[in-house]
């Protein structure tokens, strides 16, 4: 299942979501204020390298995930 990224201005937060679909037409409300105006975000994805193992400032300051929201979200996003 591919997972999409949506920002909520209001909020300043970026939140995950899962779809049963690739390109899906819909777009979620924020789980946090109910904004229906989310845009939508090119997702990081990891690249797997030989290096140092040490972390790059790209890897530094994402939010963590809150896994209770998301499924909440899902759950919009599947009715």
């Amino acid at each position: 299942m591919p997972i999409y990224e949506f920002y909520c201005e209001p909020c300043h937060t970026i939140f995950n979501f899962y779809s049963r679909t690739v390109n899906p037409s819909k777009t979620p409300r924020c789980p946090r204020c109910g904004n229906p105006d989310m845009k939508r975000r090119v997702s990081r994805f990891a690249v797997v390298s030989r290096g140092s193992g040490e972390k790059s400032e790209e890897d530094e300051g994402w939010p963590p995930l809150d896994e209770n929201k998301m499924e909440q979200a899902m759950a919009l996003l599947a009715k």
